[in-house]
């Protein structure tokens, strides 16, 4: 019986799921100016309640306070979507650090979380290197697993 509903349970968490070389990629655009975010799109395809990631799309980020906020280049974000199309990929998130505070989303990126079937990854580089991803849906946050070549991070 437990083993049924723990079954159930787990097939129905959210999950991300990236490479090792995904991570090391998000890592290095992390910390490559370590005091400025970071952003860009996770590409790949949606399974269930799964987002498996495919490839990594960094932006370059256009905020005129880039130490603590992000916002895309819309001729970017126009090569974002062409890509995918080219591609046969889909939008499964977006990725961005906090330079200085914790992997949690601000009261800015709840208010720009628009689509709760994109993954929020968030890379804080405060105490070390910190991951953490959400599914946002009108300011309601919930965390999700981040699975790297079978190893849970959350």
């Amino acid at each position: 019986m437990w083993q049924k509903w723990h079954q159930r349970y787990t097939q129905n968490l959210m999950c991300l799921k990236l490479s090792t070389q995904h991570y090391q990629a998000l890592l290095e655009h992390a910390t490559k100016d370590s005091k400025l975010e970071c952003c860009g799109y996770l590409l790949g395809y949606s399974q269930q309640n799964q987002n498996i990631l495919n490839s990594i799309y960094p932006m370059r980020n256009a905020h005129s306070f880039p130490q603590t906020h992000f916002a895309f280049v819309p001729q970017e974000q126009l090569q974002v979507f062409h890509h995918c199309k080219s591609q046969n990929l889909q939008i499964i998130g977006i990725y961005h650090s906090h330079p200085s505070s914790p992997p949690i989303p601000s009261k800015e990126d709840l208010r720009f979380a628009y689509f709760e079937e994109l993954s929020f990854l968030i890379i804080s580089l405060q105490y070390g290197i910190n991951l953490a991803s959400y599914r946002i849906s009108h300011n309601h946050t919930r965390e999700e697993r981040i699975e790297i070549l079978g190893n849970s991070l959350r």
